[in-house]
């Protein structure tokens, strides 16, 4: 078959299996890393100009015609979708869930786990409950649970996730909001497939964060409301962007495999970490650990 052909008939194939699979919600991505592979398809290019005549040409062909479909898809995507747009969130199709949990004075801290496989996720610190949360499903089942004792309370949100989609008809990903009180200190724990997260924790007190997710496009911010704050963020393919306060100083540790960095105002130290210069002297600090594969992270000082 001639290589030609081979190009455009994975093109065209990816750019259908790509599209299925993000209209199914099994790819949520915001195809943000599209924009740090790109060179990728010079080095495939280059591969069938090198490998003329030889019976890898075809692979290359083909492997080429994948990597063009997912350059046009993801970038088709970034010019027409923005970052967790929750605007027409909650659309009158799927099944609503809400929950909430009374907040009591005497719960000094928080410890909250959420697993699932969400699309959207977005969390801000605006609600007198100790908690309260509303989510879209498909599908799907949101579970929760509690356990207060003396001034602790843990707390465990899981979505059963058992996936429909519809090809031609209108698609809805699983969505979650959350709202968290701003009188604990919470130590979080989220555990998430590939997801798009709008994630605010600038008005609470946060000790501790892991965050656990696959491709993903995340904008976190942070305040400082705690003394010392520790993040840990592992993430697959990602767009990364995380905030935080002017007045604080911050961190950045990790291993990250073909990073797009933006750390202005970051300095490395003796440990080939960034921080930034007022890191020792600073009231309150922030701690990141960040680990992914290709990925563009973005910190950004307000």
């Amino acid at each position: 078959m001639q290589n030609g052909k081979l190009f455009w008939g994975f093109l065209l194939i990816s750019l259908g299996v790509i599209y299925l699979l993000t209209k199914a919600s099994i790819i949520t991505s915001g195809f943000g890393f599209v924009w740090d592979i790109w060179p990728v398809f010079f080095i495939f290019w280059g591969a069938l100009v090198l490998l003329k005549e030889t019976f890898v040409r075809p692979f290359a062909a083909a492997g080429l015609g994948i990597l063009a479909g997912l350059l046009i898809y993801g970038f088709a995507f970034r010019a027409t979708h923005s970052i967790c747009d929750f605007e027409t969130d909650f659309p009158g199709i799927g099944t609503i869930s809400t929950f909430e949990e009374n907040y009591e004075g005497n719960i000094k801290s928080v410890k909250l786990k959420l697993e699932g496989g969400l699309g959207k996720l977005k969390i801000n610190g605006e609600t007198d409950k100790l908690f309260s949360a509303r989510g879209v499903i498909l599908g799907s089942n949101f579970n929760y649970e509690s356990d207060d004792r003396d001034s602790t309370a843990q707390v465990r949100i899981d979505m059963d996730t058992n996936l429909r989609f519809k090809v031609f008809g209108k698609q809805v990903s699983p969505k979650l909001e959350l709202n968290l009180n701003q009188n604990p200190d919470w130590q979080l724990k989220f555990e998430l497939g590939a997801v798009q997260g709008k994630i605010d924790l600038s008005e609470n007190k946060v000790s501790k964060l892991s965050l656990d997710a696959g491709a993903a496009e995340i904008d976190l911010k942070l305040g400082n409301k705690q003394l010392n704050s520790d993040v840990r963020i592992d993430l697959g393919a990602s767009d990364l962007v995380v905030r935080i306060p002017m007045d604080s100083g911050c961190r950045v540790s990790g291993s990250v495999f073909m990073v797009d960095r933006e750390l202005d105002g970051f300095i490395r130290d003796e440990d080939d970490n960034f921080i930034t210069p007022d890191y020792a002297t600073a009231k309150n600090k922030i701690n990141l650990e960040i680990n992914g594969g290709v990925s563009k992270l973005t910190i950004d000082r307000y």
